[in-house]
């Protein structure tokens, strides 16, 4: 397991053979599909390798000559990580709602229109609401709580408590909705 020394958002992504094999899943199902502009969900619980399998896939895309940008969900939320968990207390609010989703629905839109991103041709949109949002094709990465908690001990996020499994226990209630859209569950 190789870490990068790179944080994204204050992450410390960790790129094993998990991301790659990923990547390489997805890599086989979308290329058909790519034409002019796609745009690929990337979702599932918080830990289970979304940034990672994007940095890869992107770079596999790249080895074929085919531009492509990672959008990255965490940088949608209304509020600002350093605030999150204190806002969550107080208004009870976790989950989509969090999300500044018309932003999000926008930004693929001028996507899609070329107004952004002009030379990409692939946007992978990464998060774990990603499925929730318009993509040409979804892909669900799966995991369990108990993946989440070990993983972002390993990646040094917040230490576990009880009002951090509350968190995860509604957000994997609308993880395992969203996951019917998927295309593709890996």
């Amino acid at each position: 397991m190789s870490k990068i020394n790179e944080r994204i958002y204050n992450d410390i992504l960790i790129l094993d053979s998990r991301s790659s094999l990923n990547a390489g899943n997805i890599l086989s199902k979308i290329i058909p599909l790519i034409k002019e502009k796609l745009v690929l969900g990337l979702g599932g619980g918080s830990g289970t390798q979304k940034s990672e399998t994007a940095m890869r896939l992107q770079a596999l895309l790249l080895e074929l000559g085919i531009i492509s940008r990672i959008m990255h969900l965490d940088l949608w939320y209304k509020v600002r990580p350093e605030d999150r968990r204190d806002y969550r207390k107080k208004t009870g609010i976790i989950g989509r709602e969090e999300m500044n989703c018309l932003a999000i629905y926008h930004h693929i839109a001028d996507f899609k229109e070329n107004l952004v991103h002009h030379h990409a041709q692939v946007l992978i949109v990464e998060g774990i609401y990603a499925l929730a949002q318009y993509s040409d094709y979804r892909v669900h990465l799966q995991g369990t709580i108990e993946d989440t908690s070990e993983f972002r001990l390993k990646r040094k996020k917040e230490p576990r408590n009880e009002f951090r499994l509350v968190v995860l226990k509604k957000e994997y209630q609308e993880v395992d909705l969203l996951k019917e859209k998927a295309d593709l569950i890996i």
